[in-house]
């Protein structure tokens, strides 16, 4: 029984003139009932609040730790970063030394003393004969520097 049920009941009686033992029971049983219902339903209600409050409250918890996750490997992220950037420069300014070894002609270069001269040679001694060194500049030094490189891995 609906609000509107009993208030029409109330009205019923009041309208009638009086108010018959009957008609009193049946209204308190009525309301009885009523009052069950809205009870059952507030604690379903209350239950169903307390459920989503703790389903808030886990997802908070979860926020949180991807949070500090997040900033965790944004960190090391950024630690990662830097140390890479570090290695990349120190490839590129070997590389430009390389270059700049690599790309010159047989007298090498003037710069100013101590070194009158900076190039690069190969040594060589075979089984035999007498050493040598030479002037090494573009493919002929890849070469020699790829093979040494090779040697070195072969035997490690």
């Amino acid at each position: 029984m609906t609000a509107d049920e009993i208030k029409a009941l109330v009205e019923q009686l009041r309208s009638s003139g009086y108010a018959s033992h009957f008609a009193l029971n049946q209204l308190a049983r009525k309301a009885g009932e009523v009052l069950e219902t809205l009870s059952d339903q507030l604690l379903a209600k209350t239950e169903l609040a307390n459920l989503y409050a703790a389903s808030l409250r886990k997802v908070e918890r979860e926020v949180e730790a991807l949070t500090q996750e997040n900033q965790r490997l944004r960190l090391e992220f950024r630690a990662d970063c830097e140390k890479h950037a570090e290695e990349l420069f120190k490839v590129q300014r070997d590389a430009e030394r390389y270059r700049w070894l690599r790309d010159f002609g047989k007298d090498g270069v003037n710069i100013k003393p101590p070194c009158e001269h900076v190039h690069a040679t190969i040594y060589s001694h075979h089984v035999g004969s007498i050493p040598a060194t030479r002037c090494a500049t573009g493919a002929e030094l890849d070469l020699a520097i790829d093979a040494a490189l090779s040697q070195t891995k072969e035997q490690t």
